[in-house]
C-alpha cells in the first residue's frame, strides 16, 4: 500500500463561478487503494491507476512534491478521481403532486 504525504500547500486554487458550477456536477471518488506506484529510471515515482499514469512524486531534497494529472486530486493523503455525477432520469409522469403516482 502506498503511504502518501501531502507537502504541497498550494494545492487548492480559487475557482470562478463557472468552475464552481462545473464542479457541482462532479464527484470525487477515493481511488487511493487502487493506485500503483512504480520507480522510474530518473529516480522519480510514477502513480498509475489501471495502467494509466495519473501523477508523479518528485523528490526535491528534503520534501516530496506531487504532480497529479488533470481529473485527479491529492487531499489528506488520499488520491481522488473526479467523475461526473450520474444524472437522475427524468420523470416520465406528470402530476405526481396530485397523489396518483
Amino acid at each position: 500500500m502506498l503511504a502518501l504525504k501531502n507537502i504541497d500547500q498550494d494545492f487548492f486554487t480559487v475557482h470562478d463561478n463557472k468552475q464552481d458550477t462545473e464542479m457541482a456536477s462532479e464527484v470525487r471518488v477515493d481511488v487511493t487503494d487502487k493506485v500503483e506506484h512504480k520507480k522510474e529510471s530518473n529516480g522519480e515515482t510514477a502513480l498509475y491507476l489501471n495502467k494509466e499514469k495519473i501523477g508523479e512524486i518528485k523528490n526535491n531534497g528534503q520534501e516530496h512534491l506531487y504532480e497529479m494529472a488533470e481529473g485527479f486530486d491529492l487531499d489528506e493523503e488520499k488520491i481522488y478521481k473526479k467523475e461526473k455525477k450520474p444524472q437522475q432520469p427524468q420523470s416520465y409522469v406528470e402530476g405526481c403532486d396530485m397523489g396518483w403516482c
